[in-house]
Parts: C-alpha cells; sequence; structure tokens
C-alpha cells in the first residue's frame, strides 16, 4: 500500500514540474528594459545594459552571441560609461555613445575615444538628442531620433526637421520604447527592433516606400511584442542580476573572471554561471550524468532528483 503513496507522489512532482517548465527554462529577465541596442556595422549588433554589454554576430539572418560575453562596457569600449542612453553608428568606424548631456564618439579603428571627447550634445548635434532613447539610421545620413513620445529626422550639421508625435506615424509599442536599432535589409524591407520594457517588437518598412521620414511600415508578429529572452536573443539574462548569491558562486579550484558571469579552473578551462551556450555550465563540475542543454534534458535532471530523492538512494543534492 506504502508504495501507491509513493507512485502519486511521484506523479505529482512530474506534473509539477512538467507545468513550471516553460517558466524556468524560458524566464524573462526581471528589469525595466535594456539600456540601448546597437548595430555597429560589419554584421555586430550590441546590447548594453548597466555596466555590461553582450555581442551578436549576423550571418544570413541568423545571429548567435560571441565568445566570452558578457563583458565589461569599459573593456570593449574603452573610455565609455556605464547606464547609456542610447548609441549609433555615426558613420563608418565612428560610434556616438549619448548618456545624460555628454557624447563620446568612439573610434572602432583604434580602440579609443576621437580627441577632445566627452563633449556637449547639444554643441555637437542638438539638445533633442539629450536623453535620447534610440537613434536609428535611416537614409543618407539621417537619423530618427526617438524621445519619449516623440521623435524627429535628424542629419547632423543640419537644422532638425519638425518634432512628430510618434503616435500619428507609428505603432503605440514606439511610444516611449526604452531602445532601438536598425537590424539591416532583406529582399523587400528595411528591417528595425525596437524594444520596451520586457518585450520588443521586428519593424519593416517597405523599400518601395521611399519615405524621407521613419513611418508606413508594419510590425511582423504580435503588435504587443513578443517576451525578451534566452531563446530569442541568446545570453540577454546576462546582463541582468537575477541569479541568486549561491549560483554566482564557482566551484572549488576555479576563479570567477571579471565579466561576473565564467570561472576559470588553474588549466585554463572556463564555466559558465549564466546562459552561454559555448562552455558549460559551473554545476556541471560535479561530473554528473545528466546536463542541462534544453528542456527536455533538464526535466530529466530535475525527475532524476526527485526519483533519488524518493528512494533515498542519494541524500546530498549539492551538486545536482
Amino acid at each position: 500500500m506504502l508504495h501507491r503513496y509513493f507512485i502519486l507522489i511521484f506523479l505529482i512532482l512530474i506534473y509539477m514540474c512538467i507545468k513550471s517548465w516553460t517558466t524556468i527554462e524560458n524566464a524573462a529577465f526581471k528589469k525595466d528594459g535594456i539600456d540601448c541596442i546597437l548595430n555597429a556595422g560589419n554584421n555586430n549588433v550590441y546590447i548594453f545594459n548597466n555596466d555590461l554589454c553582450i555581442k551578436y554576430n549576423i550571418k544570413n539572418g541568423i545571429f548567435k552571441a560571441n565568445h566570452g560575453y558578457p563583458k565589461k562596457i569599459s573593456d570593449v569600449f574603452p573610455g565609455i560609461p556605464s547606464n547609456l542612453d542610447t548609441a549609433f553608428l555615426l558613420k563608418k568606424n565612428k560610434i556616438a555613445f549619448l548618456k545624460e548631456t555628454k557624447t563620446y564618439i568612439f573610434n572602432l579603428k583604434t580602440k579609443q575615444l576621437d580627441s577632445g571627447y566627452p563633449k556637449d550634445t547639444k554643441i555637437i548635434f542638438d539638445k533633442f538628442l539629450i536623453n535620447a532613447s534610440c537613434i536609428i539610421p535611416f537614409g543618407n545620413d539621417t537619423f530618427a531620433v526617438f524621445k519619449n513620445d516623440k521623435y524627429i529626422m535628424y542629419k547632423p550639421g543640419q537644422v532638425p526637421g519638425e518634432v512628430l508625435k510618434v503616435k500619428d506615424n507609428l505603432p503605440d509599442f514606439i511610444n516611449n520604447v526604452d531602445a532601438g536599432t536598425n537590424w539591416g535589409d532583406d529582399r523587400n524591407y528595411h528591417i528595425f527592433y525596437f524594444f520596451k520594457n520586457d518585450r520588443y517588437i521586428k519593424y519593416q518598412i517597405k523599400k518601395a516606400s521611399k519615405t524621407d521620414v521613419f513611418k508606413n511600415g508594419n510590425v511582423k508578429g504580435n503588435s504587443n511584442g513578443k517576451t525578451i529572452n534566452d531563446l530569442n536573443w541568446p545570453q540577454i539574462s546576462s546582463l541582468f542580476n537575477t541569479m541568486t548569491n549561491n549560483e554566482k558562486l564557482c566551484p572549488n579550484g576555479t576563479t570567477m573572471l571579471k565579466n561576473g558571469y565564467h570561472c576559470q579552473d588553474k588549466k585554463g578551462g572556463i564555466c559558465t554561471n549564466g546562459t552561454d551556450t559555448e562552455f558549460p555550465k559551473c554545476e556541471a563540475s560535479c561530473d554528473l550524468p545528466f546536463t542541462s542543454t534544453g528542456a527536455i534534458k533538464y526535466n530529466e535532471l530535475v525527475l532524476f532528483k526527485i526519483f533519488l530523492g524518493l528512494t533515498h538512494i542519494l541524500p546530498d543534492f549539492s551538486c545536482i
């Protein structure tokens, strides 16, 4: 009779694990929004938050996170501060980073700030760019500058165009947007991404429209956006402090690298406390028979733990 109760409990736990799988594996970051996203050219895209950044490489429409990220912004872009307002590719190999009232022009070739920077944004560009949430290249040397519920079309060195209301020309999602960038083109469309709170949209404008103003496009998919998580933006959760102190601890015999997510042993081997799939999970250093590489494998490991606990085969779960 007793074994029937164990079976019932086991089945209930199986149900609970399966029910919670989506929450565990697809957990979105808990944050009001990213600081900014930047298309730096040469198929490289960066996402910035607080003092960290991650880098993606785009190839044939597919993008993946680069090895070793997240990294400190100051390590990748020396002289650039944390908690940025926005960043955009000003011209080839020149990135403009904006924070509060200052602009930082960074040279991708020399890997350093241009001489004399930072400078006042209102002097280098225009006062409308101060505290802008995103600045997106659109057309020949022209940028769409978004700030709260308004935006302008701006060409450096010229008087800005009229101030437009987002609600009059663009989807509601882009009102008070957190970040955005140009992504590139496909056969028929110019592609853009916008981020707001824990969601994002893909916005596209037909090439045939030949408009000088950022409008007349459409959202691909749900107009309310998709949830930002590690499945659609690999490693993005590593930009946010969503892990517990125990999860951040490195295994014995390893030391934490300065990005705060990778641990390295004396032989140079690296494991990750983040979501970088290029390295094994630090928890795997216990040499367990299972690894969590996907949803099914994760549940198998959880159920294996439950089974061991119910049958008292392995009372110590510290390594699982």
